[in-house]
């Protein structure tokens, strides 16, 4: 059974994005299959209790959703415009016009790659996957993919959007985040929440080193405010440092607590702008917004803000691109 499938007709492509669940679900019933029968024969002498077979019945009814499943879609439809989602191939769950699409682009993974549509209310958020998962881009589906739906894909979204000239930017006049004096623009900085985390990491450490049984002089027992101390320290160290694009000098500068640490880079060094999305043991923990940076024939990163709302990232790339003249 193959384990990816999609259908492309002139005015309508059918994408099944889960396709592979129906052969895992085959797979996973026949182990599951094996394993009921094995517990049968070997419990026979003391004779069949007819609970054993809710058993059967579970495996049975687990297989039959996971091809439901495996039965979900994504069709594209070039006369209506619109994108409709159908769990198990049946439901209607989900309608997207195609004016609302960004783009369509990759995104890997140490899990593996699919490609996503990205809306243009939320550019950089986690998008909506359309493709099955690949191992990588050089997987052989994933490779068919790219051949036989994503120039037609593209082609059909595409089709009846105004061009890139009808939809020119304006110039940017008020700036949300950075503050603006002498042609210098300051990034701005929420600094309340790491201020209460500080205070209250303080506190713990103070606790911690009045606790009854720690020893100042025995390093085993010391480690614990060690350890503490480390993300005292790097937070404070953000509190005090500052991202500035001086448009005089056209240098973009970071200084940490006034000029003590200060390093400085050319507009001519910036290569463009990297989103990061960030996850904790799988959870979505924020966007991070970088410079990509060529100084001297190397290649180096500058972390300048972190969102939980991606929707806000693309104001904060039009004012960041408008000072860097880009």
């Amino acid at each position: 059974m193959t384990k990816t499938k999609w259908l492309v007709e002139p005015n309508r492509i059918i994408i099944y994005p889960s396709f592979i669940l129906r052969l895992i679900a085959l797979i996973s019933g026949g182990i599951l299959t094996g394993i009921w029968l094995f517990f049968i024969i070997s419990t026979m002498q003391y004779g069949v209790n007819p609970g054993i077979f809710l058993g059967l019945i579970f495996i049975l009814i687990m297989v039959l959703i996971m091809i439901a499943a495996g039965n979900t879609t994504l069709t594209f439809d070039a006369a209506t415009r619109r994108m409709y989602k159908r769990p198990f191939g049946i439901l209607s769950a989900q309608t997207l016009d195609f004016d609302q699409i960004a783009a369509i682009q990759s995104v890997g993974g140490t899990t593996g790659m699919t490609y996503r549509a990205y809306l243009k209310s939320d550019r950089h958020g986690k998008g909506i996957i359309i493709s099955p998962g690949f191992r990588d881009a050089q997987d052989k589906n994933a490779i068919r993919f790219r051949q036989e739906v994503l120039p037609q894909l593209e082609a059909m979204v595409a089709g009846g959007q105004p061009t890139a000239a009808n939809t020119a930017p304006l110039p940017i006049t008020t700036f949300e985040y950075y503050d603006e004096k002498d042609n210098v623009y300051t990034l701005k900085q929420s600094k309340t929440g790491n201020i209460v985390l500080v205070i209250i990491l303080l506190a713990v450490w103070g606790w911690m080193w009045y606790m009854p049984g720690i020893s100042k002089t025995n390093s085993q027992k010391m480690w614990p405010l060690v350890l503490l101390a480390i993300p005292i320290l790097l937070i404070i160290y953000g509190l005090f440092t500052t991202i500035s694009l001086d448009k005089n000098n056209r240098k973009i500068v970071r200084a940490s607590f006034g000029s003590l640490f200060r390093k400085e880079y050319s507009f001519d060094d910036f290569v463009r702008f990297l989103i990061v999305r960030k996850t904790t043991n799988l959870v979505y923990a924020g966007t991070d917004v970088r410079m990509q940076l060529n100084v001297r024939n190397q290649s180096r990163e500058l972390n300048l803000r972190s969102f939980q709302k991606t929707n806000k990232i693309e104001r904060f790339l039009e004012e960041t691109g408008s000072i860097l003249e880009r």
